[in-house]
């Protein structure tokens, strides 16, 4: 296509939530524990339908996800009576109030008439007399009651439907019915506002994904997407079959991964569509009856890949106007938005037009140049853009945001003090850490200490358990006698060692300086007790350097020593006897470094660097020795959140290497400088820019066309069997690296240092440093 690089990704669907991994999610008291974690799984490959009944209801805002079975039962009783009290309201209702009551009459007469029309052909529902009708209409009058206001507008037994045939009983049905219809109520208001709003929606987000498709429907008199009303209005109920449409369903209901997802299944299959469409020059009627005559024809797990690729494909579009981003929930730049003067659905050929920092452009997003990036929630702050021949550079830098603060951290906790929201809880740790005061609290749950789904009184229960399994184990070697000591040669050298580097950690900090320091001796208590914790592993010298900072913070030996077990447990493959554990992450480090800043990466394999064994005390010991106690505290718990991704440790200091580039490749530093340097880099790092870097560079490394398997597994992210370069050793490799492959059946090759891709004869700029390259 011109000079269009075209790069399509798949993405496949995953395995239903099973039973097996729902009860693994919950607690031994019903809380479910992982409610973002269930709802990945659920957007991923839906629900099992054996336990689609009891999913649904925490779907649907029935159940709270936090609530135990004990307090599920008492809400399912309440909401029992509840339901039949309204039920009792207008089944007492006399026919002379009826007469006086007119709202009430013509609703009730929409219901009827809907009732006797919906999904009759299907066995739950066919026949004269069927009990299953009744149940339909009393839901939908009691609804009526519970909502009258909005009252019934004809469409929601379709909604209610499927929910019946599901759940079966009929209080549930109701309760889940309200929760839908709390999702989508502005569908039915009677100015048809919400539906024209959406409908303005669906026409932006077409003309930005598809822009062709969208000029030949404006062009066809159907700009105003008014085909589409039946759609939007019973969330696709029409065109699919009840087996489908709760697959659909309860994907969407997670609101991942964007807000207005629903919209996005429209483009999909519009876009499925075009070629259609467009060649056989369907006219407005034409138009309708084909989107008509998709009704029951659809792949619905197609169309959800097919959705989620085009979410990927229009977040990552270097020109994403605030329009767009508002319309799927992302935060705003800001910057060049096109919007219209009414709410009406504008019928005009669309083009992307304006000025980004004084530079005009115009952009046809069929011929765009798009990357994989999701950068939903990450607070991007600022956008520069300059004009470097025909290339568009957009940078964008992260921001750091505020510590998570006592009164957010209190506001996590319900009255028994569970943590709430977990993930809610690490995205604002991963955001900005954790205010001073309550790190001593946070930390605990951070390093598995405290289990986050504890009340308090659990909590109290669990301290001093363990409180009494740490003196029990202090014990243990306390009580040993010099005899034993004698005869235990491998406790008596792991003694020593501990003795050896107590007396050298951070001896300059008040906390731990003088002689005869008591902090020393507790120092000492905790990682002698750890030997005996994990004798395996024993003592490995740096963990001393591990332990200070939770000992500085937490003051109490229990504590401490619990965190750091929680700690170790994250990094224990740091101290391997064999290094095993580390040699692997330098590997690791040195593909990443090859793929974020392949230039910096090839002087350092010509210096004998490649091994990137200079980074050996970085990783070891979480650059502990780069950073003040303050900082490192800060560091630390951003990377206890295992945000964004696995690994996010490699890419702080691909993060920090990629800061000193221009210095080691400039003064042509060999290996031995580049060691000093590397080390006098200790006490001189920025933590907050390195994070905000080390962000961005994970943005940039995933938004990569070209990204590996090999890439994908070491951030954790789904492999795509897809051109994967591959090392026969666990040793970094120091060869000049380039990337060969085919996309799309295009041939490339990418010279990694000339930051171009060659496809098809066309030069593509390729630009590190969390930077968007948009052809002019």
């Amino acid at each position: 296509m011109k000079s269009v690089l075209i790069i399509y990704i798949v993405f496949s669907r995953g395995t239903p939530l099973s039973t097996e991994k729902w009860e693994g999610l919950q607690d031994t008291e019903g809380r479910v524990t992982e409610v973002e974690g269930v709802k990945q799984l659920i957007f991923r490959g839906g629900v099992a339908h054996s336990i689609r009944q009891s999913v649904w209801k925490y779907l649907l805002d029935y159940y709270p996800w936090h609530m135990t079975h004990a307090e599920l039962r008492a809400l399912t009783k309440k909401r029992t009576e509840e339901y039949f009290s309204m039920k009792l309201q207008w089944r007492s209702m006399t026919e002379g109030q009826e007469a006086r009551f007119s709202e009430y009459r013509d609703r009730k007469s929409l219901v009827e008439k809907d009732v006797n029309r919906t999904d009759r052909t299907h066995p739950f529902f066919a026949g004269d007399n069927n009990p299953n009708l009744v149940v339909l209409q009393d839901i939908l009058m009691t609804y009526v009651m519970y909502n009258f206001d909005l009252g019934y507008v004809q469409g929601m037994s379709d909604i209610l439907a499927p929910l019946l045939l599901l759940l079966g009983n009929e209080v549930d049905s109701f309760w889940c019915f309200v929760g839908f219809m709390d999702k989508i109520c502005t569908n039915f208001d009677m100015d048809q506002a919400g539906m024209k709003h959406q409908l303005l929606q669906l026409q932006q987000l077409l003309t930005f994904a598809s822009p062709a498709l969208a000029a030949h429907l404006a062009a066809k008199d159907s700009g105003n997407m008014y085909f589409c009303f039946r759609w939007l209005l019973v969330w696709f109920k029409r065109e699919f079959s009840h087996r489908d449409i709760m697959r659909l369903w309860e994907v969407l209901w997670t609101s991942l991964p964007c807000a207005n997802f629903h919209l996005l299944i429209c483009v999909a299959i519009l876009d499925a569509e075009k070629d259609v469409l467009i060649s056989k020059d369907y006219g407005f009627t034409e138009i309708l009856k084909h989107v008509n005559d998709l009704s029951m024809c659809l792949d619905v797990d197609k169309i959800l890949s097919t959705a989620e690729g085009i979410y990927h494909q229009v977040v990552s579009a270097p020109h994403l106007t605030d329009q767009i981003r508002i319309i799927l929930g992302l935060p705003t730049l800001n910057i060049s938005t096109s919007t219209h003067s009414s709410e009406e659905p504008t019928t005009s050929k669309v083009e992307a037009n304006g000025t980004v920092n004084g530079g005009a452009y115009t952009q046809d997003m069929d011929e765009v140049m798009t990357n994989r990036i999701d950068p939903c929630g990450c607070y991007a702050e600022e956008v520069v853009a300059k004009q470097m021949k025909s290339v568009l550079i957009i940078y964008i830098v992260f921001s750091r945001g505020t510590p998570l603060s006592t009164e957010k951290w209190e506001g996590l906790q319900d009255t028994e003090g569970r943590v709430t929201e977990v993930e809610g809880v690490k995205q604002l740790i991963f955001r900005g850490g954790v205010a001073h005061s309550i790190r001593q609290s946070v930390w605990k749950y951070l390093l598995d200490y405290y289990p986050w789904h504890m009340t308090h009184a659990e909590l109290r229960a669990l301290t001093k358990k363990r409180t009494e399994e740490y003196f029990s184990m202090k014990l243990q070697w306390r009580s040993m006698t010099e005899g034993q000591e004698a005869r235990f040669s491998e406790y008596r050298d792991r003694k020593s060692l501990v003795e050896k580097d107590v007396n050298r950690t951070d001896r300059t900090h008040p906390f731990f300086a003088g002689d005869n320091n008591p902090n020393l001796v507790v120092l000492q208590d905790i990682l002698m007790t750890y030997v005996m914790y994990n004798f395996d592993l024993g003592y490995v010298q740096g963990m001393s350097d591990i332990l200070a900072p939770l000992l500085l913070l937490l003051g109490n030996e229990v504590d401490s020593f619990w965190c750091f077990v929680g700690f170790m447990d994250k990094i224990c493959t740091n101290f391997d006897m064999d290094q095993a554990g580390m040699k692997h992450q330098l590997l690791q480090l040195q593909q990443l470094l090859t793929f974020a800043s392949p230039a910096l990466a090839a002087h350092l394999a010509a210096k004998d660097s490649g091994n990137m064994y200079f980074c050996f005390r970085w990783l070891l010991v979480w650059f502990k020795r780069e950073f003040s106690h303050r900082d490192i505290m800060r560091l630390w718990e951003v990377l206890w959140t295992s945000l964004p991704c696995a690994n996010f440790h490699l890419l702080i200091c691909v993060a920090i290497l990629d800061a000193e580039k221009d210095v080691l490749i400039s003064k042509d530093y060999g290996f031995t400088e580049i060691l000093k340097h590397v080390n006098d880099l200790s006490m001189c790092l920025d933590v907050d820019k390195i994070l905000s870097t080390a962000e961005g560079i994970y943005h940039q490394v995933v938004s990569a066309p070209h990204l590996t398997d090999q890439i994908r597994i070491i951030l954790g992210l789904p492999t795509l069997n897809i051109s994967t370069s591959t090392h026969s050793s666990e040793e970094p490799t120091t060869s000049k690296v380039e990337a060969n492959g085919t996309v799309n059946g295009g041939a490339y090759t990418q010279d990694m240092d000339e930051d171009t891709l060659e496809y098809n004869g066309l030069k593509i700029y390729i630009v590190t440093k969390t930077v968007w390259a948009l052809l002019a």
